[in-house]
């Protein structure tokens, strides 16, 4: 039996190996964003549920900023405000090239 490649080892508190699956768009970062918020982005041609759109790193940057609140305004707007954990996931997704 051999361990598939999108499963990375990782070590917990105390050491002991850990498997994580990579981030996908459709199943952990598209959930994340609230219907209101991927239709009322779109008017701006920020296309949060589209995949091809929002993998373009330099549009994940900038998503990712906004959620962060590092560029002006924080997203979304009036919260409430992506958790820490989300913030990771979505930084982890990117890290991984961005999976469908």
């Amino acid at each position: 039996m051999s361990i598939p490649t999108n499963i990375p080892a990782r070590a917990d508190s105390a050491g002991k190996p850990v498997a994580t699956i990579t981030p996908s768009f459709a199943r952990d970062i598209l959930p994340l964003f609230r219907v209101t918020d991927i239709q009322n982005m779109n008017t701006f041609g920020v296309r949060l549920g589209d995949h091809s759109w929002v993998s373009k790193p330099g549009n994940a940057r900038h998503v990712l900023n906004h959620l962060m609140g590092t560029t002006p305004p924080r997203m979304p707007l009036g919260g409430p405000y992506w958790t820490d954990e989300q913030l990771k996931k979505f930084q982890e997704w990117m890290n991984a090239g961005y999976p469908p």
